[in-house]
């Protein structure tokens, strides 16, 4: 495939009209209409050829073999020059190139030759007051790219995240409010380029939180099952899973200094603020804004996936984990989320507690102290805003929140089932229908996971802090849990929960709440479900899931028995 560059190339004639460049409508001298009319078709064609070839490159290898060609990388390099080519060919581009760059070694080799080009680009000064869009999401590509032929870039300068943070850093809210409050029209050309202009903004900070998630990613949500198999002793299992499953990433010291210096937690935290819901309604309600309110959704799932590694990898007090925990259960997580929304908000949600019960564990005074717990005192200074001061009534709250959440997955879950028995089979649009059911019922099911993980970790700390009479609040909150082992038909969720429990009752300080609940009795009767199950589901099962299930399934044979002993010893 041979791309004719002469052809390609749209070169501005000094008596010919140049385009609107991202806010600016630019004419030259003697431009007519028709030539304008000719331009802009020119330069929807060329960025429909580069958007195909994209696409083409991501799922054809031959396509991608014949776009490994220095001359036809030349083209797209020259797209770049916003001088000569219009911004929003320039922006699909550096996209095109961006994605090329991958761990792909002929592009690497050849764009190392124009560095000194994408970092000029990459460079410019932010001035949060003054932006434009267009251009913001430009440098953020060439940061994208420049990453990618440079194994260090984003830890070897410190200006690299100073202009990230300063692009994630721009507050939508107030821009999105007098965009809502101007309605711009797509009808006239300054209508379309603030549309424009506010969508590649959005898409270029969901760019740069792309890139801290990247930085901060990790195996954890590859949970080890390894509980108390093979004659282990139950602390020592429960030990090495705290340190396999919780530990993120290992961070350099640089990285972990630039994140902290430029304060990066609470930039993304920021980011999952939606606007307020009068600017979400016009967005949502008008046709030619409809695209500005699903990126909303986006960053703020990217956000939330962000969070996500960022807590598990980086330093931070407890206190702040507590309150970011509960600010996340109880202002984020309301009942209108999409499930692409629950199941990004779930995974932030597991990894604050579970980064949170890491760090308790960290503190050198143990058992920490009623009073002197982080948690206690976070609740009685007022950071948490849940009625009042009172340390028992807050917990009991979150508690019951978190068990409302848990209990609404469930019945999400059981609609959804109840949705693919009624469609049956038949013809393509109920079949496409059920393809689009399975796909919602998995992620309900990998919410309604994370929930157990949530809730059972939640539970963990609760014990730890021995208040005082909470056994009813303990035997409600456990009681939930082990209702799951009987109403769930989901293998995944079975095991995840049997795992959960598992480990929340390994502390020997429990064996009395676990004879209060007949948690020998509960585990005994779902040990043959658990058998049965991965029996009728082990031909469709991968490696990975069955390897996770057969382990859980010999952990809770052990756990029973030793804690069988614990329990009847207590008697």
């Amino acid at each position: 495939m041979e791309i004719d560059a002469a052809k390609s190339k749209k070169k501005r004639d000094s008596n010919t009209a140049s385009m609107e460049v991202d806010g600016e409508k630019a004419t030259k001298k003697g431009a007519t209409k028709t030539q304008m009319l000719e331009w802009e078709e020119k330069l929807d064609l060329a960025v429909q050829v580069v958007t195909t070839l994209w696409n083409l490159c991501e799922s054809c290898a031959t396509v991608l073999k014949y776009v490994n060609n220095e001359e036809v990388m030349n083209v797209f390099v020259s797209f770049l020059n916003v001088e000569q080519y219009d911004i929003s060919l320039a922006i699909v581009s550096g996209q095109f190139i961006h994605m090329l760059s991958e761990d792909n070694t002929f592009v690497i080799k050849y764009l190392i030759q124009h560095e000194s080009l994408f970092m000029a680009g990459f460079e410019k000064d932010i001035d949060p007051s003054d932006w434009n869009g267009s251009t913001l999401l430009l440098q953020v590509l060439y940061a994208g790219i420049l990453a990618n032929i440079q194994p260090n870039f984003f830890t070897k300068d410190s200006r690299t995240f100073e202009i990230l943070t300063a692009i994630l850093g721009i507050n939508l809210r107030p821009i999105l409010n007098q965009f809502t409050s101007d309605m711009p029209k797509s009808s006239d050309a300054a209508g379309k380029l603030k549309i424009s202009s506010v969508a590649n903004l959005i898409s270029a900070q969901k760019l740069v939180l792309e890139f801290v998630t990247n930085l901060c990613s990790s195996n954890e949500d590859e949970e080890s099952s390894s509980g108390c198999g093979g004659g282990m002793d139950v602390d020592m299992a429960d030990e090495e899973e705290e340190a396999g499953e919780e530990m993120g990433v290992k961070l350099s010291p640089e990285l972990t200094e630039k994140l902290t210096k430029n304060n990066i937690l609470d930039v993304v935290l920021s980011k999952v603020e939606l606007p307020p819901v009068n600017v979400c309604d016009i967005l949502r309600s008008e046709d030619e804004y409809k695209h500005l309110a699903d990126k909303l959704i986006k960053i703020q799932c990217t956000g939330f996936l962000c969070i996500n590694n960022l807590v598990s990898c980086m330093p931070i007090t407890a206190d702040t984990l507590f309150i970011q925990f509960v600010n996340m259960l109880c202002h984020h997580y309301t009942d209108d989320l999409t499930v692409e929304q629950s199941e990004s908000l779930t995974c932030a949600l597991r990894s604050l507690v579970l980064s949170l019960n890491r760090t308790l564990q960290d503190v050198s005074e143990h058992p920490i102290p009623f009073d002197k717990h982080p948690i206690v005192l976070a609740i009685q200074q007022g950071k948490v805003g849940l009625l009042g001061n009172n340390p028992d009534e807050t917990l009991g709250v979150l508690s019951k929140r978190l068990i409302e959440k848990l209990t609404g997955q469930q019945e999400e879950i059981k609609q959804e089932n109840g949705a693919q028995m009624k469609n049956g089979g038949g013809d393509s649009k109920k079949i496409k229908k059920e393809v689009a059911e399975n796909a919602k019922k998995e992620v309900n099911v990998k919410v309604e996971e994370n929930l157990v993980k949530v809730v059972s970790t939640w539970m963990s700390i609760v014990l730890k802090m021995k208040r005082p009479n909470s056994m009813e609040h303990d035997m409600f909150v456990v009681s939930k849990l082990l209702r799951l082992l009987d109403t769930t038909t989901e293998l995944s969720l079975l095991a995840e929960t049997l795992d959960c429990l598992i480990d929340l009752f390994s502390d020997d300080d429990t064996d009395l709440l676990a004879k209060q609940v007949n948690l020998i009795g509960k585990l005994g009767t779902s040990e043959p479900k658990l058998k049965t199950m991965i029996k009728s589901n082990k031909k469709t099962l991968d490696s990975e899931m069955l390897a996770l299930v057969s382990t859980v399934q010999t952990n809770l044979h052990a756990f029973i028995q030793y804690k069988r002993q614990r329990v009847n010893n207590r008697v």
